[in-house]
């Protein structure tokens, strides 16, 4: 009895869940669209040499953070 109880249960609180609408924020899209007509190598090479750079960046310091470490 008491088995059929909690599955009924959880198969309550599944409807009720399901029909509740929701927003996810994490779908939210805030960004301006790209125009990809005003996109040349020389900005794919600038975004990628910023990305590089900031990866190094990142790199070393989570070497001295581990160096801190030990």
């Amino acid at each position: 009895m008491k088995k059929l109880f909690i599955l009924t249960f959880f198969a309550v609180a599944g409807i009720i869940q399901a029909q509740t609408t929701t927003t996810n924020i994490l779908l939210k899209h805030d960004n301006k669209p790209i125009d990809f007509t005003k996109i040349n190598a020389v900005t794919v090479q600038e975004a990628v040499a910023l990305v590089l750079k900031q990866m190094e960046l990142w790199t070393l310091q989570l070497e001295l953070d581990i160096e801190k470490k030990f």
